[in-house]
């Protein structure tokens, strides 16, 4: 997990709560960046089931649930992610989240 000042970039396994911590000290080295940042980790994350749940469960489920619901969508959305992902022929593919 990396964290700089426009870019956050994690392993899909990445917990719940291990990308509440990475992001939480990324504030702490800039306090003003806050907006979808501070919306991830003050809101969303902090709301997101217990701290077990978070433990185990990873962004990348939460967003393979596809749920209508899901914490962290409207996140992803507000900072314009992108995702990449290697397709069935070893390739490496980037998709919006806003597709």
């Amino acid at each position: 997990v990396t964290l700089t000042p426009n870019t956050l970039s994690l392993g899909a396994g990445v917990s719940l709560e291990r990308l509440r911590q990475v992001i939480s000290q990324g504030l702490q080295w800039d306090p003003t960046r806050t907006g979808p940042w501070g919306a991830m980790v003050g809101e969303a994350l902090r709301w997101f089931a217990g701290r077990q749940v978070r433990e185990q469960a990873s962004w990348a489920g939460n967003l393979a649930t596809a749920s209508p619901i899901s914490d962290l969508n409207p996140c992803w959305l507000a900072l314009d992610a992108t995702i990449s992902i290697l397709n069935s022929d070893g390739h490496e593919e980037t998709l919006s989240m806003a597709s």
